[in-house]
């Protein structure tokens, strides 16, 4: 009985890490990305840390999407940031705000945007520092859940 309740618990736990694949890799914020050109192509599910260095620091990330399904953009504001998302999609080779109040949250202190995509769409969203202070941190990611 003992064997088999160890089994279910190593069993439980590595689906536990097998399914929490955004917390599973992690990268660093790559400048110059302030603007939508020069924005950082990302991946999904992989946390991206960044800093603003300026109060005018405004931070892009851009990802395409390869399997169709329910996503959200999400900034972590682990260091006492006012921070937000703006997010935009490429509609007919022209960037487009798709913020919508009806799709955005405010969980906590996470700032998040969920959305529905086709494979093969691409996407962007900027993070703006609503606080006057610099050299904040945050935490980003795309999730597919």
């Amino acid at each position: 009985m003992f064997k088999l309740k160890k089994a279910l618990i190593v069993t439980a736990l590595s689906c536990s890490m097998v399914f929490s694949a955004q917390s599973a890799f992690a990268a660093s914020e790559v400048e110059p990305n302030n603007s939508i050109t020069a924005a950082q192509s990302i991946s999904i599910n992989t946390n991206y840390f960044g800093t603003f260095s300026s109060t005018s620091d405004k931070d892009w990330y851009k990802f395409t999407i390869s399997t169709p399904g329910d996503y959200q953009m999400v900034v972590q504001n682990p260091s006492g940031g006012d921070y937000y998302i703006v997010p935009w999609k490429l509609i007919g080779g022209t960037w487009t705000n798709i913020y919508s109040s009806t799709t955005h949250l405010t969980v906590g202190s996470n700032d998040i945007t969920q959305f529905f995509s086709g494979a093969g769409e691409q996407y962007a969203f900027q993070i703006i520092n609503r606080n006057s202070s610099v050299n904040l941190q945050y935490n980003t990611y795309v999730e597919h859940y």
